[in-house]
This record gives C-alpha cells, structure tokens and sequence, in this order.
C-alpha cells in the first residue's frame, strides 16, 4: 500500500485492521482501523457504481492479499471474517475539480449479486454469494478462529439484518 499506516489511522494500537478486498474483474484492497475507511480506500479504484467488498479483521502482520485478489493469512492467527458488502460509490466534482467520494455500505443481499454484476441465469455459485452465506463458509474454513467481539471495532451504529 502506498499510504503510510498510521496507529489511529491504518490500524489499532493493538495491531489489528480490517481488510477490504472488492470482487470482481478489477480489484483493489484497502486497510483500516475502521471498517468504512477500509472499504473506501478499497473501492477507490473502481469505475463501478456498486462494487461487492469482502471484509475481514485481524493483526495487520498476519494477513495481506495475494497476486490473484485473495486474502493471504497466517494460519496460526487467522482473520475474522466480518462480512461480505455492497458498497454504493458516488463521485462529484466540488471546486477546482476536487473529488468528492460518497460511500455508503450495506450487507449484501441474497440474489443482489444478479443485479450488481448485471446476470441474468442463476447459477447456485451465485446464489451463495450474500453475507450471511459468505460468513458461515469463512467461519467454517477458519474454524479454529477464536471469536472476537466485532462490536467493540464495527462500532453500535451498524446493526443492520440481513435476511
């Protein structure tokens, strides 16, 4: 990454951060202390205006992102997965040309796949494809994960259900 992490900023004083990784043909990845600012360094790149994110938290040492767009992670202290995301991304031009980014995050949903990636047949690959799915098969692969409290780092306001 080409910005310089910051304690605060980057990541906690504990060592942790949230790892935003976008799906799709053309990726981009970003790190955080909090989960928005991670997705938005991670979509900042895109030309789409809804681009799924998945997120995951952990120790900034022991997890990164591969050559092909896929988390990297010690085994010995796996990430947390946190969620799979959609993010709406919005750009506007205020003075002298300055870009003014509005993300907004939610979960995805079942079948909202379809619609942001723009297929038309069903397939049961895809239809896996929501949050609550993706976090089941993440929790499942990385079942030796301790439980972390995600409260505490995704902050009381973000209670959203996804059904």
């Amino acid at each position: 990454m080409a910005n310089k992490l910051e304690v605060g900023v980057g990541y906690t004083p504990e060592g942790n951060t949230f790892l935003a990784i976008t799906a799709g043909p053309y990726g981009g990845w970003g790190l955080g202390a909090d989960l928005q600012s991670a997705i938005e360094t991670a979509v900042r790149h895109t030309s789409d205006d809804k681009v799924i994110v998945q997120v995951w938290f952990g120790r900034i040492d022991d997890m990164g992102v591969n050559d092909f767009g896929c988390i990297r992670s010690m085994r010995k202290n796996p990430p947390t997965p946190v969620g799979l995301f959609v993010a709406q991304v919005e750009v506007e031009f205020g003075d002298e040309y300055e870009e003014i980014w509005n993300t907004t995050i939610s979960f995805l949903k079942p079948k909202e796949v379809y619609e942001i990636w723009g297929e038309s047949e069903s397939t049961a690959e895809l239809d896996q494809l929501n949050h609550t799915d993706w976090v089941k098969k993440q929790q499942e692969y990385f079942s030796h994960n301790p439980p972390m409290d995600l409260d505490l780092w995704l902050g009381k306001n973000f209670e959203k259900e996804c059904k």
